[in-house]
């Protein structure tokens, strides 16, 4: 796949993700967070008020998803993700957690909560 149809492919992952997470009630807070530290595909509000900062992944299978994290990636996303919640300016740290909705190669998103727990990241 050239880079250009893979970008795409990712674009339209991201975009299908934010229809699910809005779907599922969750307000969408922010897409394509760029911060020093790298990118956030989308950053949401769940209808109870906890902050989910989301990982998009477009494979063939929600495994190879699983396997496209790695631990670099964990931690820029970390970093990321404590970026934007200093920017917000609450009052306490929110609730949040971090979350992987994955595509398969006939484009079924899955959702994986708390990924970095569940992946041992």
């Amino acid at each position: 796949m050239s880079g250009a149809s893979s970008h795409r492919k990712g674009v339209d992952a991201e975009e299908a993700a934010a229809r699910l997470s809005a779907a599922e009630g969750a307000r969408i807070l922010a897409r394509r967070f760029r911060t020093p530290h790298g990118e956030i595909d989308l950053i949401l509000e769940e209808p109870g008020g906890g902050i989910v900062f989301v990982e998009v992944k477009a494979r063939g299978t929600v495994e190879a998803a699983l396997e496209a994290l790695t631990p670099r990636q964990a931690r820029r996303m970390e970093a990321a993700a404590l970026f934007w919640i200093a920017a917000q300016g609450f009052a306490r740290e929110p609730e949040a957690r971090f979350d992987l909705v994955a595509f398969d190669a006939q484009g079924r998103p899955t959702r994986l909560k708390n990924i970095w727990l569940a992946s041992g990241l």
